[in-house]
């Protein structure tokens, strides 16, 4: 994935780039309250615009600021305060990120559930060798053998694939309904164009979960 990152610290820029090669990483050092100068960055082409501020005050404005410049996108932003979920969303935010809650569900399963913590971590972090596990996401295209077939024929064909199917994301394509993410859908569900399915699958069949779907995973 080509990443750009915008920094208003110079002592960030240099050690973004002693951390991380050149070609898939741009930098741009800039003020933050001048979003303008954010189109450097083509913002307006990316997947997805990711907010880590220190400050949630400071992620607040600069959604705002964001979603006035560029319109409505898909503005991820990484909070302190959980009372704040729902005035990001307000703001624009499509996904709200609460750091203390993730790392607080992970510190009370390894004090209860040690294993359950211990796949919940590996499965956090892609997938860099071939025996680490993942969970991704593929998108069904339209006249793929998938769309129009139920989800538990989905299930059924992507385990025989070595995957474990673990949910559905309806997408509204049509503007009457909205977004829904399915966890354990039923099997009765049927998979359209424009669904994601989530699947758990090891760094051995990437390749082959990209050939069948004929897409790269991701939005």
């Amino acid at each position: 994935r080509q990443v750009a990152i915008i920094t208003e610290h110079q002592d960030q820029v240099d050690l973004i780039h002693e951390r991380f090669d050149e070609d898939p990483i741009f930098v741009l050092f800039t003020d933050l309250d001048n979003v303008e100068r954010f189109e450097k960055a083509n913002l307006r082409e990316a997947r997805g615009i990711f907010v880590n501020l220190d400050s949630d005050t400071d992620s607040l404005i600069t959604i705002i600021n964001l979603k006035r410049h560029f319109g409505d996108r898909n503005y991820i932003a990484s909070i302190e305060n959980d009372d704040l979920r729902e005035t990001f969303r307000t703001a624009g935010a499509t996904h709200v990120l609460f750091r203390d809650g993730i790392a607080a569900k992970l510190t009370a399963s390894y004090i209860f559930e040690p294993d359950v913590a211990e796949f919940s971590t590996d499965l956090l972090g892609s997938s860099g060798v071939q025996e680490d596990y993942d969970i991704r996401q593929y998108v069904v295209r339209e006249g793929h053998r998938y769309s129009g077939t139920r989800y538990g024929e989905v299930m059924k064909d992507l385990r025989a694939h070595g995957c474990l199917p673990i949910g559905l994301h309806k997408r509204d394509n049509t503007q009457n309904r909205e977004n829904e993410l399915l966890k354990l859908p039923s099997n009765d569900t049927l998979v359209e164009a424009g669904d994601y399915v989530l699947l758990i699958l090891d760094g051995s069949h990437g390749t082959a979960l990209r050939d069948l779907f004929g897409v790269e995973e991701g939005i």
